[in-house]
């Protein structure tokens, strides 16, 4: 079985140690996949370090800046020229002799980075080796495209579960040819288990994820002319309101350094009134 690669306290590391826990057993073992688009522990991003001209250099890095339909070509044209084989290659590689490869846990099968399913439903199907989705999120919208991409790889699928019943009635709205759709716990729920996390004691608690802006960004065009200043006084508000509603509060984050940069930012802003606010992975 295969699911995200273990990357050292991000989120994919998490999900595949619980992963681990969930299917290992004395006549199975679990061999780490990485379904991103890294190749050798990097990302496939446009890149300009090749461009020795230094004026090609400027244009290029404007042009990324500014221009997503510029960002999207770079993009696949990397990957299609440089990055693909070796994609298939590696993944050959890992799962040849596998059982099955299994997908697991976090907000997966979203609009964003939709791609991935596919290039491992081919690899998968190619070598004739059932593969799965366990305890996926959903969410959308998904444009006519996404629903292609997912349609492939849902109804190559031999088994499919997501984390809750919203997630399963997107997925037969969007995809109406599937007929078992299974609702599972996220693996990350066992987290406790796998990592030794020790109980806060405290009448109540609340956990703040913090991710930074640019994320919601994304998401959201209302917050485009947010300012990153901005963005820790609306975190620091909230906050500060929890604990006049008697909570106490918890920084999270993933183990991202951006998402971990940001959290510190906001931490020292409640600090420096007086407030008493624990932070995690600090």
């Amino acid at each position: 079985t295969a699911s995200a690669s273990p990357i050292i306290n991000l989120g994919d590391g998490v999900i595949y140690k619980c992963m681990t826990e969930l299917f290992s057993s004395d006549t199975i073992s679990i061999i780490p996949l990485d379904l991103s688009l890294r190749i050798d522990d990097k990302a496939i991003k446009p890149t300009h370090k090749k461009l020795n001209n230094s004026l090609l250099k400027q244009v290029h890095r404007r042009l990324l800046k500014r221009f997503k339909a510029y960002e999207k070509l770079v993009f696949n044209l990397l990957w299609i020229f440089l990055y693909r084989n070796k994609y298939i290659e590696k993944a050959k590689l890992i799962i040849g002799d596998a059982d099955a490869v299994i997908i697991g846990g976090g907000q997966l099968l979203a609009d964003k980075g939709s791609g991935f399913s596919n290039k491992i439903a081919k690899v998968a199907n190619a070598l004739q080796i059932p593969f799965a989705f366990y305890g996926c999120g959903v969410s959308g919208p998904w444009n006519k495209k996404v629903k292609e991409r997912y349609k492939y790889s849902l109804e190559s699928a031999a088994y499919i579960s997501v984390r809750d019943h919203h997630s399963s009635k997107f997925l037969s709205s969007n995809v109406p040819s599937l007929t078992s759709i299974f609702v599972n716990p996220d693996p990350a729920f066992i987290v406790k288990d796998t990592h030794e996390i020790k109980n806060i004691i405290a009448p109540k608690t609340i956990g703040f994820n913090i991710l930074p802006l640019n994320y919601y960004q994304m998401y959201h065009d209302e917050l485009k002319l947010m300012t990153n200043d901005g963005y820790v006084r609306v975190w620091r508000d909230i906050i500060l309101n929890s604990i006049d509603d008697g909570y106490l509060p918890v920084l999270l984050v993933n183990g991202a350094d951006v998402d971990f940069q940001v959290a510190k930012l906001i931490h020292k802003s409640l600090i420096d009134l007086g407030a008493k606010v624990d932070f995690l992975f600090h």
